[in-house]
C-alpha cells in the first residue's frame, strides 16, 4: 500500500509549472489547471478607425447644415411638403409607413426623403404639417463645410462632430468596418450599409444620413 501510494504522488501531483507546456501556443494555465484562450476586448472606435484613411468628402452639392438640419436652406426638419416640391420639385413617390397609419413617407429622386404626418390617413401628408427629419440617401450630392455627407468617410463624421454617442461596429474579414454613427447630441445618425453599390454591407462611404437638427 504504501508502494502505490508513493507512486499516485509521484506521477499525479504536478505543478501547473510543470504542465505549462500542456497549453496551446497563446493560452495561459490558470490557477484551476486549466489553459484558456488570451481575452480578447470588445472592438473599440480607435479599432475601427485605425487604418483608415483620412477623410474623403461628400461630393459637392446642396449646403448641408448640421446644427438646423438644414439642405439647400429650406429642406429642414419641420418644412411642409409644399415647401420640398417649391425647391425639388413634385415628389417620386409617397407612401404609407408599415409602423403606423398616421405617418407617410415622401421621397425625391434626389436622394432626400421626408416623414409627414397623415393624421387624417387619407394616404398625403397633412397640409402644413412638417417632417419629423430629413433623411439624405445615395445619390444625393451636397456636404457640410467639413465634407459630411452621402458618400463621406467616417473619418469626416469624428473630425466634424468628434466621437460619436454611439457606434456600431461590424467584422469583414479580417477587418473592422464601422456600420452606424449616433450623434444624438447633434441629432445626427449616419449608416453604411452598402446600398450605394449594392453590396448589402459596409464599404466605408456612408449611404444613408438622418438630420434632426441639433437638439435645443
Amino acid at each position: 500500500m504504501t508502494l502505490l501510494l508513493w507512486l499516485v504522488m509521484a506521477c499525479g501531483l504536478q505543478s501547473a509549472s510543470d504542465t505549462a507546456d500542456v497549453c496551446r501556443a497563446g493560452w495561459a494555465r490558470e490557477a484551476d489547471g486549466h489553459c484558456y484562450p488570451p481575452t480578447t476586448a470588445p472592438p473599440s472606435l480607435v479599432d475601427a478607425l485605425e487604418g483608415l484613411p483620412p477623410c474623403s468628402p461628400a461630393p459637392q452639392g446642396m449646403t448641408i447644415d448640421v446644427a438646423s438640419g438644414c439642405v439647400g436652406g429650406s429642406i429642414c426638419p419641420g418644412a411642409t411638403l409644399a415647401a420640398h416640391v417649391a425647391e425639388l420639385g413634385p415628389e417620386e413617390s409617397c407612401f404609407g409607413a408599415s409602423w403606423s397609419d398616421d405617418w407617410v413617407y415622401c421621397s425625391w429622386t434626389v436622394g432626400i426623403e421626408g416623414l409627414f404626418p397623415d393624421l387624417d390617413r387619407d394616404g398625403v401628408p397633412d397640409v402644413d404639417a412638417g417632417t419629423d427629419r430629413v433623411r439624405l440617401t445615395w445619390p444625393h450630392e451636397g456636404r457640410t463645410p467639413a465634407g459630411v455627407g452621402v458618400g463621406a468617410s467616417a473619418a469626416c463624421f469624428v473630425d466634424s462632430l468628434g466621437l460619436p454617442d454611439e457606434f456600431v461596429v461590424v467584422s469583414a474579414g479580417d477587418e473592422l468596418r464601422i456600420q452606424e454613427l449616433i450623434y444624438d447630441r447633434h441629432g445626427v445618425l449616419a449608416y453604411d450599409v452598402g446600398t450605394d453599390d449594392g453590396s448589402g454591407r459596409p464599404d466605408g462611404s456612408f449611404d444613408s444620413i438622418y438630420l434632426y437638427g441639433t437638439p435645443e
